[in-house]
C-alpha cells in the first residue's frame, strides 16, 4: 500500500501524462513537490517561483485527515493551475482557462475544498460580539479594528440594520 505521499506523486505523474495527452506541445514534466504547507483552512497551493520554477505544495495536515480527497481532488486542482501556467504564461486564478482545464481533465470545477478547519494551525484568534437586530456575530480582531479604530459602519445583510458592539 502507498503511503499518501507516494499517492499525491503518483496522482501528479497521472495528471502530467494526461496533460500532455491532451495538449501534444504541452511537454510537461512532474513540478516539485513539497509537503510543507501549513494553513488551517487551504489544503494545496501552486506556485511559480522567481526562477521559474513550478512547484506543487500540500498541506500534510490535510493530506494526513482527508488522504482520499485530497488526491482525487486537490491534487489535480492544484496541478491545473500549474497547466494553465504552462498554457498561458502565467496562472490566472480560477479563471475561464482553469476551469476549461479542469473540464478537460473531466474534473468537477470548484473552487475550494470542503474539509473543515485544521484547529491546530489555526491562529488563536481573539474575537469581538457584534449584534444587530437579528442575531450576534462574531467579528475577528481585523474586523473590529476596522469598526473601533477607522470608523467602518457595517450593516446586516439579512435584516439591514447598523452592526454594532454587544
Amino acid at each position: 500500500m502507498l503511503t499518501p505521499e507516494q499517492q499525491v506523486y503518483q496522482k501528479v505523474d497521472e495528471t502530467v501524462m494526461k496533460a500532455n495527452k491532451i495538449w501534444p506541445s504541452l511537454n510537461m514534466t512532474r513540478p516539485i513537490i513539497k509537503f510543507d504547507f501549513y494553513s488551517s483552512r487551504t489544503a494545496g497551493q501552486a506556485v511559480i517561483n522567481w526562477l521559474g520554477e513550478r512547484i506543487l505544495r500540500i498541506n500534510p495536515a490535510y493530506l494526513n485527515s482527508h488522504t482520499e480527497e485530497m488526491i482525487k481532488e486537490t491534487v489535480p486542482h492544484e496541478m491545473a493551475h500549474i497547466i494553465d501556467y504552462h498554457l498561458n504564461g502565467r496562472m490566472c486564478g480560477h479563471g475561464t482557462s482553469w476551469q476549461l482545464i479542469m473540464t478537460y481533465l473531466e474534473l468537477k470545477v470548484q473552487r475550494c475544498h470542503h474539509y473543515g478547519r485544521i484547529e491546530e494551525f489555526a491562529p488563536n484568534i481573539k474575537s469581538y460580539s457584534y449584534k444587530c437586530g437579528c442575531r450576534t456575530r462574531q467579528y475577528s480582531q481585523r474586523k473590529h479594528n476596522n469598526v473601533s479604530l477607522r470608523g467602518i459602519q457595517y450593516t446586516c445583510k439579512v435584516c439591514r440594520t447598523a452592526v454594532t458592539r454587544a
